[in-house]
């Protein structure tokens, strides 16, 4: 098999993915190097929340990219699922972002004013608004933004439906394939290096998110990525399973298709 590649992409998450199947649909030759399995990083721990009032506060310079990536997601989904032959499990389950103290309630009807401002659809509702639309909430919520039109999907499922479409599309996807170093020719990389092998490409991108910063060793340079800890729990279905995703802070309960939160 050719190491030669138009471009290598380091990185098996839902970035390094996403971007073999978009490279390869548009017919270049794409390898895509994983050092463990596709989708065991950060992808496969998120929550899988396509949100950007919560990822991009309204006034931050990202809302902007967030609000146009989140309004391509349904022709992209419908798009890779036809390429891949797979299904994402995405679901338009809505957000309920729960007031629990007077500060929450101010905050978040500012936020559904905002968000309405924008073009988002966001709704202040009272405690029995909002416990109609999600009998599982306490009574003792003082009321809860709600955002109908914010979607989920499940990470896991996402990134197999990418991995099947850019395959489909002539992509090269090699797991277990860390990268230890780039080539260079000059000032140029001409391609990198594993522990067992080498790949050549015009181009390389290094889509390895906050391991992106291990890529200073191999650039002589600090580059400046630094990860961002967070936890997530999966439980067992509830005997009511929750309908939406609900949000309190920085916590957030999200149900997938199977019914588990």
């Amino acid at each position: 098999m050719s190491n030669t590649s138009d471009v290598i992409v380091v990185g098996g998450g839902v970035i390094g993915t996403a971007i073999a199947y978009a490279l390869a649909k548009e017919k270049l030759k794409v390898a895509l190097l994983e050092q463990h399995d596709l989708c065991s990083g950060a992808t496969y721990a998120s929550a899988g929340m396509v949100a950007p009032l919560s990822d991009s506060p309204v006034g931050h310079p990202s809302l902007d990219l967030g609000i146009r990536s989140y309004r391509m997601y349904d022709s992209w989904i419908k798009e890779i699922e036809e390429a891949g032959g797979f299904f994402v499990d995405y679901l338009r389950s809505g957000i309920l972002r729960v007031a629990v103290t007077e500060e929450d309630e101010r905050e978040l009807k500012a936020l559904s004013g905002r968000a309405a401002e924008i073009g988002l659809n966001a709704q202040w509702l009272d405690p029995k608004e909002a416990r109609d639309v999600e009998p599982l909430l306490s009574p003792s919520i003082r009321g809860a933004s709600w955002s109908p039109d914010e979607p989920q999907l499940h990470p896991s499922r996402y990134v197999e439906t990418l991995r099947r479409a850019a395959l489909a599309h002539g992509a090269v996807i090699r797991e277990q394939a860390q990268v230890v170093a780039l080539q260079r020719n000059g000032s140029k990389v001409t391609g990198v290096r594993t522990a067992t092998e080498s790949f050549s490409a015009a181009t390389v991108i290094l889509a390895m998110g906050s391991w992106t910063a291990n890529a200073g060793n191999w650039l002589g340079t600090a580059v400046p990525v630094h990860p961002l800890r967070g936890q997530m729990v999966y439980v067992n279905a509830l005997p009511q399973p929750l309908r939406h995703t609900i949000m309190h802070g920085d916590t957030y309960a999200v149900p997938k298709a199977d019914g588990t939160p």
